[in-house]
């Protein structure tokens, strides 16, 4: 056991390692892109977050093969123009990555709580109130009233007419909804009142001829918020760039010489403090110094 071990663990780490890095590649592209593309209860979405994980996957093993074998069979023509492609596809994640920190409403909706909302409108006498809803949206979107379970209520015009009186109207909604829920509201009565229960909370609210937004905040968990994206998004940059750090180290010493020998040429003062700082002072007494 003690000796097959070690090489299952070599033959398997590069997978398991492939499929995590490429996960969080795809809850990233989630969080990013396709939140804003499908509808967040939508069986498509989930099927491009998971086709965007495989493909991560798929990406992230050839990458790890790559590099192993890059490091491990050194070549210069070979190591320099994967780690400058890899520093590329970095730095392009990492714009993405700031593009969408300026979007707050990014979510990973597989982790958003469900919320379930239901709106009755009370009339003093059996004559339904003039209220008509203009406009459901979340956090995520515009929510149409084909999502929407209602009795007494009627479509007419891009707007949800009331057409039931009190106790013969109900409008329920229930679904996931990020930061914050809003309905608009237009009403040409001064009578009645509304009653909103949202996840078992009631509120009631007097009617008014106006038109008037009513707003309900809500709780995002961590692992939904944006934070929890970029985080994901800055651990596959990090990934990305491994190349071009591990070349960048390993040619530290080179860059400095050149640095220092082409300070040399301008100032000799400036070109030994410089040496000195990076460790090469040897180099530039080398290539610097000159018989006198």
């Amino acid at each position: 056991m003690k000796s097959t071990f070690p090489f299952h663990a070599r033959r398997w780490w590069p997978v398991v390692v492939s499929v995590l890095l490429g996960a969080n590649l795809g809850l990233f592209i989630h969080g990013c892109w396709l939140i804003a593309i499908f509808p967040a209860d939508g069986a498509w979405l989930l099927a491009a977050t998971l086709f965007a994980s495989a493909l991560g996957s798929v990406g992230y093993f050839f990458f790890l093969q790559w590099t192993r074998d890059h490091w491990t069979r050194p070549a210069e023509n070979r190591q320099i123009p994967f780690a400058a492609s890899s520093l590329l596809a970095g730095l392009f994640l990492f714009s993405t990555l700031l593009d969408c920190a300026r979007q707050p409403s990014h979510y990973i909706s597989f982790f958003l709580p469900n919320h379930v909302m239901q709106i009755s409108i009370l009339s003093p006498n059996s004559t339904p109130v003039d209220i008509s809803i203009l406009h459901f949206e979340t956090s995520l979107g515009e929510v149409p009233f084909s999502d929407l379970a209602y009795r007494g209520w009627e479509v007419r015009d891009e707007r949800l007419v009331l057409t039931g009186a009190a106790g013969a109207n109900e409008l329920r909604w229930s679904g996931k909804a990020g930061q914050e829920a809003r309905i608009t509201f237009e009403s040409a009565s001064q009578e009645g009142q509304a009653v909103i229960v949202l996840d078992g909370r009631e509120k009631t609210f007097p009617l008014a001829a106006r038109k008037y937004v009513h707003s309900s905040s809500f709780e995002v968990p961590f692992f939904a918020s944006l934070a929890w994206i970029l985080a994901l998004g800055l651990l596959n940059v990090l990934a990305l760039s491994v190349p071009s750090i591990r070349l960048g180290w390993k040619k530290q010493s080179e860059l400095a010489r050149l640095i220092v020998l082409s300070l040399a040429d301008q100032s000799p003062d400036l070109a030994r403090q410089t040496g000195e700082r990076f460790w090469v002072r040897s180099f530039w007494q080398r290539s610097c110094a000159s018989p006198t």
